[in-house]
């Protein structure tokens, strides 16, 4: 357990002094890691705070709040507290409006060329025999920095179908427009006793090693300490994300001293922890652990003859770092949000690899990771027989359609467990650590 000295003054400090942890334990690391003036969440003694850093580079944060203020005055000076990082158990702000996300979502602009969800059925939920979910929601990400002003190709685009309908996309000029979108369709189809599988296109893990190189507290689990240090670090304000410093940081925490840095790379600004080229892989963590380039999952899609990207990569076209870097704090906000946490669950991570997910619980929320390319072939005769179809647009709706086809079929479900080959340290990589791709067998 990581602790801090309380000082005389009214900063919680983390330099050598006056702070101290256990080997391999990580939240100095995390908090290094931060930003001039970014906010973090810490149990304090067992309550929990909100804190930033300073500027200046000064090893310190500051309360955030008035009733952080007053937790750290209560505790006297020379005391040594436990602190902790807040993972799963805070209940997060709500993107759209003041409380809960209740609004509904504004139809896109009349001049572009997708179906508005207000055509989609919206009736109450219908158990159907055979089916796992009553509705499939899939999202393809985007990192670009700024915002968009007209419908095109990789930029953020959502497809929502509800069992046996018809698919319906929406485009959206920016990441927090759809991040908030989602949610509200979340609480409406919860509010409904519907079950919902909603898919993103970005990994949701990094490959096995990953939390132990950085040195992150894993005391939920590694995939979990991955997603709230990415929380933490994270920021995105209209639409302009500090993804890069933040794979800077991250690599800062791995990097052997007089060596390549890595395992994050290809940037536009190249400096002494962010190479514009990748470093070599296996990558040999300054403490020791290896990291592959590939989750088990893209070993998988790789010899499928299919070409997906590492995780690592960050930048220029086809790239998915930086998706992830951005999207799993959205993932991460959605799977503990206090109206949906209940009824939530991230496969394979929680559920294991099983094609029994929640038998019978309604309502129920399974977020999965999803990849284009698995539909890629039907994409392009979408694309083939409407030349207009943006490349997105058609992605997303393949990914709908494919999911409601095999789930009307009953052969769904199968794709939930490990493949039959897949050898037992593998699927314990997959489970702890790496996830799965949907759909890839």
């Amino acid at each position: 357990m990581a602790q801090a000295h309380r000082t005389a003054d009214h900063s919680l400090w983390f330099n050598q002094a006056n702070s101290r942890e256990s080997p391999g334990e990580g939240l100095l690391n995390v908090l290094r890691a931060l930003t001039a003036g970014q906010e973090i969440s810490l149990l304090l003694g067992g309550v929990q705070t909100r804190w930033a850093r300073f500027a200046g580079g000064q090893f310190a944060l500051r309360a955030a709040d008035a009733a952080t203020r007053q937790a750290w005055d209560a505790i006297a000076p020379g005391t040594w507290v436990a602190v902790s990082l807040v993972l799963a158990d805070a209940a997060p702000a709500p993107l759209v409006g003041q409380g809960a996300a209740t609004e509904e979502p504004q139809a896109p602009p009349t001049a572009s060329p997708v179906r508005s969800l207000q055509s989609a059925p919206q009736g109450e939920a219908d158990e159907r025999p055979g089916r796992l979910f009553d509705t499939y929601l899939f999202i393809d990400w985007s990192a670009t920095n700024g915002r968009a002003t007209a419908p095109s190709a990789d930029q953020v685009w959502l497809c929502e179908m509800a069992a046996g309908a018809s698919p319906a996309e929406q485009w959206f000029p920016g990441r927090r427009e759809c991040a908030a979108h989602v949610e509200a369709r979340l609480l409406r189809h919860v509010a409904a006793g519907r079950r919902v599988l909603v898919g993103f296109d970005f990994a949701y893990g990094y490959p096995r090693g990953f939390a132990d190189a950085a040195g992150l507290p894993t005391p939920s689990g590694k995939w979990l300490a991955v997603w709230a240090a990415l929380s933490a670090l994270l920021r995105d304000e209209e639409n302009r994300s500090n993804r890069f410093d933040v794979a800077s940081a991250l690599n800062a925490m791995m990097t052997t001293a007089g060596a390549a840095p890595g395992p994050f790379w290809n940037t536009p600004t190249p400096g002494a922890v962010l190479a514009a080229t990748s470093p070599a892989f296996p990558f040999v963590a300054r403490n020791g652990v290896t990291l592959s380039a590939w989750r088990a999952t893209e070993e998988r899609l790789r010899q499928a003859g299919m070409q997906p990207q590492s995780a690592f990569k960050l930048f220029t076209p086809g790239s998915v770092g930086s998706q992830a870097l951005t999207g799993i704090p959205v993932v991460h906000y959605l799977r503990r949000h206090p109206l949906l946490a209940g009824v939530s669950l991230v496969w394979p991570f929680e559920t294991g690899f099983t094609a029994e997910l929640a038998p019978g619980r309604r309502p129920f929320v399974l977020h999965t990771e999803i990849w284009p390319g698995v539909v890629k072939q039907m994409a392009e005769q979408f694309i083939a027989a409407d030349p207009l179809l943006i490349k997105d647009q058609a992605q997303v709706r393949a990914m709908c359609l494919w999911a409601d086809g095999h789930d009307g079929a009953g052969t769904l479900a199968p794709f939930f467990s490990a493949p039959a080959d897949l050898s037992w340290s593998a699927v314990e990589r997959c489970i702890c650590e790496e996830g799965w791709v949907l759909g890839t067998v």
